[in-house]
């Protein structure tokens, strides 16, 4: 690492003896937010709002979600252990545990305005943009729909009238990765059409080295094709109609999770408590969901790993998967945005259709035993309108006052069930014989006898209005109040069905209905105390609808509901040199949604854990210290407990028993919230005579210890960790072409991102992901 590091420090100082500080620096680049549905300086916006630009994600090679894990106070973006490819978001230690087709995030994501629903499409959106907006606590008025965490906000570049150009960019590096991207803007007619294509593919080869042989796979690779067209159409000055298209492919292998069930150590080196057999009676099968299977002899998990016959290593990025998993995922996008300045109020129209197609075939129980795999193919549709009313620009008064719809419905996708059944999802769940564990001569209850066929529905249907207004008292301060009535109405259906080959014979039929209905509001005042100085203050309210888990449709969850209360200051120093952002906040959590294994059920359950509390503090800066050397970073604490939570199910990972055992899981720490956060880096450009440029960048993020379940146990704790991110890019004269090389996770740092019981009644089994290792490439970019 030393032998990086040298080079980048002496060029700073090498930048620092140039000659190059003679001239004044000059103060921060002005960025403009959207945050609060209009045009603001961030500065202005009294609002805690983080903000890559575009310029950012393209220089530091982001190319999804998570590449804003350590850019960002407070966020952690993880996968999910047994949802392959889903993406988990946690801001400042709310987000959601469930991120299956029924569940409902507690952190919303938008892309040019446009909620989107379902996970699987997330990393699609990181290209050709103008910036991202993370905007920390809920956003229940402008928001509305699962914003109780936050809102992710995308803004992609948008075509410009009259201007032909675009950008390019190629790059390579370890593991084959391929990344390249290719935006163009062309006009069609004079100051009236225009229009924007791009183009992004993301492909490497897997992260995790499979050790079950026959030549089987890696996993966690990326097989990703994204593509946007936009048609911008602007008949005069105060009226535009700008349709998109966006397209979304995954395919590849898949995500890797890794079995750590029953080792003697856990992934951070502390004793496992769990490890060895707790229950000569039954046996635990890997990823089946079933627990209550007599056990014969020594055929267990247990027995396999310790006879060798299962490869248990300390390597996170090996892996004994016995299936060729597959995965194949689609997502397809129109909108249409209309935008009418009407003279009194501006006049906005918001619609999409989004259609996600999604296929997984995988190995269920992470071995390199036949013990299990899992298919599932389902299709979902979303559609969106907004509609909303606001002052004109440059108005004293701000108000906006608005409309929104939002629908999903699942819709079958053909195979053998399809026909029979409507509208419901197939996921197929297939065993092969369970002797491969229990042993020969054991007798077997009916339900195992063959494939399990579960048919799957979910339809959500939303509606929400709202109102905001910002009312100026004096010239420096401003009041503002909003509204927001939300009304969510769900239906779930599940049919179980025992063998495939048999389809008619239905074992269960189970279907349920639920309503939630909430007023949310906001209330806050913003202070201009000097022309570089701004205090604000809020109370804000926000709400998650609850609603019905597939594992038990009738036992709907309750609605879960926060009470913010925030105070911050954005301000600038040394003729805007130094900027310094702060803000604390303190919530009231009511109704937390939480994932559990129960024990007297097979599969995972929604619950409402009953209250809890947050608190923290945040600071984010940066500083220009000659117009060639800037500094940056974050620090971020964070205290996040179940404040009553007497009745929570029994760790399943150390259950015991098959009836139900719970605990008081009251003063634990809520899961995904670290105490302490920090990031730090500098960004030096060294200028030579015939106008080419080398800059040099460094970002070292540092992440607290945090648990990765609601259980404040050593098998669920990730340990600290610090990664350190390292680029230096040659600039042509002019600014037409550059080339970077970079090395991502310097450090190699092994991250632990989720871990979960292996959905078994007795647990005694563990599964775990991790981020990726180190890696490194080089990139080139184009403008033209």
């Amino acid at each position: 690492m030393g032998g990086i590091l040298l080079p980048l420090s002496c060029l700073a100082v090498a930048g620092n003896a140039a000659g190059q500080t003679a001239d004044p620096a000059p103060g921060m680049d002005e960025i403009v937010v959207t945050a609060e549905k209009r045009a603001t300086n961030l500065q202005d916006t009294p609002i805690a709002v983080s903000v890559l630009t575009g310029d950012d994600v393209t220089r530091s090679g982001i190319s999804g979600m998570a590449g804003l894990n350590d850019r960002v106070p407070n966020l952690d973006i993880a996968g999910d252990v047994s949802t392959p490819n889903a993406t988990r978001v946690t801001l400042r230690g709310i987000g959601a545990q469930n991120v299956t087709l029924n569940g409902e995030a507690g952190v919303a994501f938008h892309q040019d305005g446009i909620y989107y629903a379902r996970p699987q499409g997330v990393n699609a959106s990181f290209f050709d943009i103008e910036r991202v907006e993370v905007l920390r606590g809920p956003q229940g008025t402008l928001y509305g729909r699962n914003a109780t965490g936050g809102t992710v906000n995308i803004i992609g570049k948008r075509p410009r009238m009259n201007e032909f150009g675009g950008e390019a960019t190629l790059s390579y590096g370890n593991y084959d990765a391929f990344v390249g991207g290719l935006a163009v803007n062309v006009p069609i007619l004079t100051d009236i059409m225009a229009m924007r294509a791009s183009l992004f593919r993301d492909r490497h080869d897997g992260y995790a080295r499979n050790v079950a042989g026959n030549n089987l796979p890696n996993l966690d690779d990326a097989d990703d094709l994204s593509m946007r067209l936009q048609l911008l159409i602007e008949p005069s000055d105060r009226l535009s109609l700008l349709l998109r298209g966006n397209y979304f492919k995954r395919g590849g292998v898949g995500s890797a999770s890794k079995l750590i069930a029953d080792a003697a150590v856990l992934p951070d080196g502390a004793p496992n408590p769990g490890a060895g057999d707790r229950n000569p009676d039954y046996v635990m099968v890997p990823g089946t969901g079933f627990g209550r299977i007599p056990k014969a002899g020594n055929y267990d998990l247990g027995y396999y790993q310790r006879n060798g016959l299962i490869p248990i290593s300390n390597d996170p990025w090996e892996v004994a998967y016995d299936f060729p998993s597959r995965i194949g995922n689609t997502q397809k996008t129109v909108s249409a945005e209309l935008n009418w300045d009407a003279g009194p109020a501006n006049l906005t129209v918001l619609g999409a259709i989004i259609e996600d197609s999604i296929f997984q075939h995988y190995d269920s129980d992470y071995t390199n035993v036949a013990a299990g795999t899992k298919y599932f193919r389902g299709k979902t549709r979303e559609r969106t309108l907004e509609v909303r009313l606001a002052s004109p620009s440059g108005s004293r008064l701000y108000w906006v006052a608005g409309a929104y719809y939002f629908d999903e419905e699942n819709r079958p996708t053909g195979g053998p069930l399809s026909d029979n059944f409507g509208g419901l999802q197939i996921l197929n769940i297939h065993y092969p014989p369970l002797e491969n564990l229990v042993g020969p001569g054991v007798t077997l209850p009916p339900e195992f006898s063959g494939p399990i066929v579960v048919g799957q529905r979910i339809d959500n249907a939303s509606l929400a209005l709202f109102g905001q207004m910002t009312y100026p008292l004096t010239d420096a301060l401003n009041i503002t109040g909003g509204l927001r009535w939300n009304r969510d109405r769900k239906f779930a259906r599940r049919t179980n069905y025992n063998n495939f080959a048999i389809p008619a014979a239905a074992l269960t039929n189970d279907s349920n209905r639920a309503t939630f209905e909430k007023v949310t509001w906001k209330l806050g005042l913003d202070w201009k105390v000097a022309p570089d100085a701004m205090v604000y203050g809020s109370v804000s309210t926000g709400f998650k609808p609850g609603g019905i888990s597939f594992t038990a449709v009738d036992k709907p969850y309750g609605a879960e509901t926060i009470t913010a209360y925030e105070v911050g200051a954005k301000t600038e120093w040394l003729d805007r040199r130094l900027q310094l952002n702060l803000s604390a906040f303190y919530y009231d959590y009511s109704g937390l949604q939480v994932s559990q294994l129960m024990p007297d059920l097979v599969g995972f359950i929604i619950v409402n854990a009953a209250r809890a509390q947050v608190k923290g503090l945040e600071l984010e800066w940066q500083a220009r210290i000659t117009p060639q050397f800037r500094l940056s970073g974050s620090a971020a604490y964070l205290d996040a407990t179940f404040e009553d939570y007497a009745d929570a199910p029994y760790d399943p990972y150390l259950a015991t028993s098959l009836t139900s055992q719970t605990v008081d899981l009251s003063g634990a720490r809520m899961p995904n919230a670290a105490r302490f956060t920090a990031t730090g880096g500098f960004d030096h450009k060294l200028e030579f005579a015939n106008g080419g440029t080398i800059t040099s960048t460094a970002r070292l993020s540092y992440q607290g210890a945090m648990y990765l379940q609601q259980y404040t146990a050593a098998h669920y704790r990730r340990a600290p960790y610090a990664k350190l991110d390292v680029l230096l890019t040659y600039g042509a004269p002019g600014g037409a072409w550059s080339i970077t090389g970079f090395v991502n996770n310097l450090t190699n740092s092994k991250v632990l991102k989720a871990i979960e019981s292996m959905g078994t009644n007795l647990g005694n089994g563990l599964a775990a992901r991790y981020a990726a290792p180190r890696t490194y490439g080089v990139r080139a970019s184009l403008s033209f």
